[in-house]
């Protein structure tokens, strides 16, 4: 049953278009050669009294059956060629009328052409709803131009009355070879069906496996989209807390660091105590903003208006002013061009590592360097503090791993001599 396909109906339709061509060929050839023998025998009149209508040249009829064949065939593969799909459409009438008419040239002695354009109009009518009707209607026409029928109602010349004039042994050869044709044209119009049949099926089936893939492609998309809003919930729960970390945690350290320098200056210069408070509250009132700037997904306010050297510079010159820290910056990016996501990450870890060094480290200097090689930028931030021989990832250095995970980069701690910070950014085209 695998071989009854689309293929093999192909190859069946046009085995049925050469079965019908010899059939035509033998009935029109068959009415030429019995009027031709009836007149070299002088029956003349003898076969007229047996017709029930006066014949026509059968030359003529013969060529004009040879040249609406032609028509048919290439109505039939103009119809491939053009794959058309219109279900009613009127050139499947048309086709209809072209067998028609051929079988009206041979005296309605075949009248099997109808299968072919009913085959046609199967093969282009993709809903089957609409099969039995058509079916049903080529069955009437075919029934209604059998040459039985039709000569109830219409005198017509009798194919098997100019077989009778022909000898004996070669009326049984033409009588046979019509049958043998008319019966092959069935039998192939019948494989021609199953081979539709099964492949219309092959194909529902196919549709209903593709839909259940769907189906389950959809339901897939659907946990993926789910899996991924969940992701990009956490994502946003972790840039929100890093914002808040990084600016809260920033300008607490620093308010932290000038309380205690207003502690000890207070009774010893009240003036200087009150420039440390002016300080203290512009700190107080820059993270303020920046917490601001946090919660509505912004970036760190001094990154608005500054380009990344100014803005580090900034921030280091605001951590000089609250507390006696003292911190070396070496910028050698000059040709980096880093976008704005990138520039955040940057700052914020810059900032981080002040801000412990300062907060845990207790240390009184750092160096700030940022440089590059022939592959990738670095970041280096060595403090002169406590350092720690055992690091312990609290959230702030997970925060940082996180952050430099983005940029595909690389960070290293280390805390035996004080502490170090150590960034690798794969420069574009080297990663």
């Amino acid at each position: 049953m695998k071989y009854l396909n689309l293929t093999t109906a192909f190859w069946v339709k046009q085995i049925q278009l050469l079965l019908n061509f010899l059939v035509i060929i033998l009935a029109s050839a068959t009415f030429l050669y019995a009027t031709t023998y009836v007149c070299s025998m002088g029956v003349e009149r003898t076969f007229i009294e047996q017709l029930t209508t006066l014949p026509t040249n059968p030359m003529t009829q013969f060529l004009k059956i040879v040249a609406g064949y032609i028509v048919l065939v290439g109505m039939v593969h103009y119809s491939g060629f053009h794959s058309l799909k219109h279900e009613g459409s009127s050139f499947f009438w048309l086709e209809a009328f072209v067998c028609v008419w051929l079988a009206y040239l041979t005296h309605f002695s075949f009248n099997g052409m109808v299968f072919i354009a009913l085959a046609d109009h199967l093969y282009y009518t993709k809903d089957m709803k609409n099969w039995t009707l058509i079916i049903f209607v080529y069955l009437v026409l075919f029934i209604l131009t059998s040459q039985n029928v039709i000569g109830l109602i219409y005198p017509v010349l009798s194919f098997d009355t100019y077989v009778s004039f022909l000898p004996f042994s070669l009326q049984k050869i033409i009588l046979v070879g019509k049958q043998i044709f008319e019966t092959g044209n069935l039998v192939l119009f019948g494989i021609y069906g199953l081979c539709l049949l099964l492949a219309k099926e092959r194909e529902r089936e196919e549709i209903e496996r593709e839909l259940k893939r769907l189906e389950q492609v959809n339901v897939q998309m659907g946990h993926a989209i789910t899996l991924t809003r969940k992701t990009a919930e956490d994502n946003e729960r972790k840039r929100i807390s890093r914002e808040i970390h990084d600016t809260l945690g920033h300008a607490l350290t620093g308010i932290l660091a000038g309380v205690d320098a207003c502690q000890v200056l207070i009774d010893l210069d009240v003036e200087k105590t009150k420039q440390q408070l002016g300080i203290i509250s512009n700190v107080v009132r820059q993270g303020i903003k920046d917490v601001r700037g946090s919660l509505q997904k912004l970036r760190p306010g001094v990154l608005e208006s500054d380009p990344l050297k100014d803005a580090l510079e900034k921030m280091i010159l605001e951590f000089k002013n609250v507390s006696n820290i003292d911190i070396l910056f070496y910028y050698e990016w000059e040709k980096a061009d880093f976008d704005k996501a990138s520039e955040d990450i940057i700052y914020r870890i810059v900032q981080e590592s002040i801000t412990n060094a300062l907060r845990h480290g207790h240390a009184t200097k750092v160096e700030v360097n940022l440089f590059d090689d022939e592959y990738n930028y670095l970041i280096t931030i060595q403090d002169n503090g406590m350092g720690c021989s055992d690091i312990k990832y609290g959230y702030g250095l997970k925060q940082m791993q996180e952050r430099v995970a983005i940029l595909n980069g690389k960070i290293n701690f280390y805390g035996e001599n004080g502490f170090l910070t150590v960034v690798e950014i794969r420069k574009v085209g080297n990663i």
